[in-house]
């Protein structure tokens, strides 16, 4: 029994018995590892959402600039051909 007793006492600790009477060890995941987890998903979406939000402003603001470049040339183009700019789109 003595010879047991430390293993015992590691098993009882470490692992959990199953029907077989065979140990294994635990699995899962904890409830504070998780509310970790899931704390810094949060920070990081904090963090991300907005950036991501700024870059597809900037996007935009880019197409909306390169559209009107177009529209400019061609305004300044028909300008030079006829002597005046075109009254309708």
């Amino acid at each position: 029994m003595n010879k047991l007793l430390p293993f015992l006492k590691t098993c009882k600790n470490n692992l959990t018995m199953n029907s077989n009477c065979t140990f294994r060890p635990k699995t899962g995941f904890s409830l504070v590892e998780l509310m970790i987890t899931v704390s810094l998903i949060g920070i990081l979406a904090v963090v991300g959402i907005p950036m991501y939000q700024k870059f597809k402003h900037k996007a935009y603001s880019a197409e909306a600039k390169a559209a009107l470049s177009q529209v400019y040339a061609g305004e300044r183009s028909f300008f030079f051909e006829y002597n005046s700019y075109h009254s309708a789109f």
